[in-house]
């Protein structure tokens, strides 16, 4: 399955672009300890950053408790979902940091994003240098940034994940940042855009309500624009180890959409596919997760 999509000739001129803009934004990372969260043998840190704009975006981080000041972490980098407030996870791997992301507009980063829930997805789509994913997926970028900035964490040994829109983002962070080495997309939303119109309720009819609304705007218009943001384009630049999840009656992330992308992918991949559910993943599958993390990075 093969998407009759192409890629926008700019595609990539217009992410490099991105990414020096971000680059010229001063990270101003600050790290506070929030001892009353800590358990389960962990550090909780609150992390806050700048990022595109330079909106301050945060999440948290969770360090096992560790009396060797010299240990370093592999990272799990998580991701959000669509209007997902991600809190402190912490885990039980005593090597593996984990840090929960949360992006522009989300949890304790909303601020000048703050949108109603339905409107967030189509907040400034009409161009595609203001569309909130733009940041959002800065957002991310930053966060490996912030992840390179800490001397307690490993650099050579980073893995995003994150389902539905959080798997998006972990192909798109995986795609423009190559100090990214794991790549885990569940269910993974915004593939194949193009072909979305007519297959998907959500997330078109929010987008199509809102196009309704503005005087001069067209579905082709967000679509041309949808074109820089779509999985199966950044995709095709990922050269890292990626496995993929999905579900076979998934109704906002369809199979063949997502296979769009999951053809486009360069490196070393992996497919598991559900049958009998939707917009979801088992318990199987962050086990598989689990055990390609540990195998690739070593962690016995």
């Amino acid at each position: 399955m093969v998407s009759k999509y192409a890629k926008p000739a700019d595609f990539d001129a217009f992410w490099d672009n991105v990414k020096i803009e971000l680059a010229k934004v001063k990270p101003k990372f600050k790290v506070t300890a929030m001892p009353k969260l800590d358990r389960d043998n962990r550090h909780v840190y609150l992390f806050e950053m700048q990022s595109l704009g330079d909106m301050t975006i945060r999440g948290w981080m969770t360090v096992p408790i560790n009396k060797n000041p010299n240990r370093k972490y592999s990272v799990l980098l998580g991701l959000p979902g669509y209007q997902v407030n991600l809190d402190p996870l912490m885990g039980v791997d005593n090597d593996l940091a984990i840090l929960t992301l949360n992006v522009r507009g989300q949890g304790n980063s909303r601020g000048p994003v703050n949108t109603r829930r339905d409107e967030f997805i189509f907040h400034h789509i009409e161009n595609k240098n203001k569309y909130v994913m733009r940041g959002v997926i800065a957002d991310c970028l930053r966060a490996v940034d912030f992840i390179f900035s800490r001397p307690e964490l490993r650099h050579d040994q980073i893995l995003v994940s994150g389902g539905s829109m959080g798997g998006y983002l972990s192909i798109a962070t995986a795609s423009l940042d190559k100090r990214v080495k794991l790549c885990s997309a569940q269910n993974p939303i915004f593939c194949d855009i193009r072909g979305l119109p007519g297959a998907v309720d959500w997330p078109m009819s929010s987008i199509t309500k809102y196009i309704g609304t503005q005087p001069g705007l067209t579905l082709n218009k967000v679509l041309a624009n949808l074109d820089y943001y779509d999985a199966k384009n950044f995709a095709g630049n990922i050269t890292c180890s990626t496995i993929m999840g999905i579900g076979l009656l998934d109704p906002f992330a369809p199979p063949t959409a997502e296979f769009g992308a999951f053809n486009n992918l360069k490196g070393e991949k992996r497919m598991m596919i559900f049958k009998d559910l939707g917009h979801e993943i088992s318990q199987a599958y962050k086990n598989l997760e689990g055990r390609w993390m540990r195998d690739a990075f070593a962690l016995f």
